[in-house]
């Protein structure tokens, strides 16, 4: 390919082989043929290798590396991409074949910096589970003198989060941040809060072009005590964002509203982990709940929580009362609950 492509796809894939090619298929469908497609294989023990030597199409190129986990490979492709505007996809999802088309056509006409998008959950079998709405519920422009709403959109939804999500002009992804190999909480929101000094024109439209596959891992979504790391950097950033914004109550209780959802993640995903013990489960509360950004009290997280739902309440204030054990089996109740539902 010796002509600059306008869109480079990045696809980080871990022992994906037997969904990998859907998304590589979805992207080589595109009426819009201005592209290239380059795959990580991120230390896969599987097939991917054998797949990804079957690939004859010049517009797709692939790196094999040690397995260092998707924020990494992720870093890794933007360093080989070649394309004007960079965009990202999971190995187990795929996009519409007429994303690029559309985004190109809003691009040239709006000279974007971050054109952003919504998307549809699917099961195995590409069934539609639910389609997401952005914030506003309608296409939104924003421009240098809309600065402060786009800040405030970003920093208080999480719709602003996913990379892929995003096609995003190259040099925005200049200042890449590189997180711990360890963290795999939030790693696409430290990297999508790193864009926002740079945006100046970025276009959000209440449509799908996205199609996200939630498999059975998402009903017990792992994680290690490493992601209170992860959401101490992300509070930090966003306080630093909101620096920049005319400060208002709405916007500082949407912040802190943002940060207990996160901390109900984390629990789940704890309490998921079979590897973490009581013991550290305990231990990592315990050291959360004495150095938290925002040092609630009960009475702070029942009166942020009140529109979460119940189980969310829930699980927080048993947190917050320093329960431990009870929170414990909480969540491996609140577990097995929707796994039985699910079957």
């Amino acid at each position: 390919m010796n002509k600059q492509p306008f869109f480079s796809f990045i696809i980080p894939s871990y022992n994906s082989a037997l969904v990998l090619k859907n998304a590589v298929a979805s992207v080589l469908k595109q009426s819009f043929e201005s592209f290239e497609v380059i795959i990580i294989n991120d230390g896969s023990t599987d097939e991917t290798e054998t797949y990804l030597k079957t690939l004859q199409d010049a517009r797709i190129r692939f790196f094999t590396i040690t397995n260092s986990g998707p924020n990494f490979a992720r870093h890794y492709g933007i360093m080989e991409a070649k394309g004007q505007y960079l965009g990202f996809i999971d190995a187990d999802d795929d996009i519409k074949d007429d994303l690029l088309i559309v985004a190109h056509d809003h691009i040239v006409k709006h000279n974007l910096d971050l054109f952003m998008f919504e998307y549809t959950s699917v099961d195995k079998n590409h069934r539609k589970i639910r389609q997401n709405q952005n914030p506003f519920n309608a296409d939104r422009l924003f421009s240098p003198s809309d600065y402060q709403d786009f800040v405030k959109m970003c920093i208080t939804s999480g719709h602003f989060n996913p990379l892929w999500k995003k096609l995003i002009r190259r040099e925005l992804l200049d200042q890449y941040p590189l997180v711990d190999r360890d963290i795999r909480f939030g790693e696409d929101q430290l990297v999508s809060l790193s864009l926002i000094p740079s945006v100046q024109r970025a276009l959000y439209l209440n449509e799908s072009y996205y199609y996200y596959y939630r498999g059975p891992s998402s009903l017990s979504n792992t994680q290690t005590t490493s992601a209170f790391k992860a959401l101490k950097m992300i509070d930090e950033r966003i306080q630093t964002l909101y620096q920049l914004v005319k400060a208002d109550r709405e916007t500082e209780r949407a912040i802190k509203k943002q940060h207990l959802v996160y901390v109900f993640l984390i629990l789940v995903g704890l309490g998921h982990n079979k590897k973490i013990s009581f013991k550290e489960f305990k231990r990592c509360l315990t050291e959360y709940l004495e150095t938290n950004y925002y040092h609630f009290n009960l009475s702070e997280v029942q009166n942020h929580s009140s529109s979460l739902n119940s189980r969310q309440k829930k699980l927080l204030t048993t947190l917050f009362r320093k329960r431990y054990l009870r929170l414990y089996f909480l969540i491996k109740f609140f577990w097995f609950l929707k796994r039985f539902k699910k079957k």
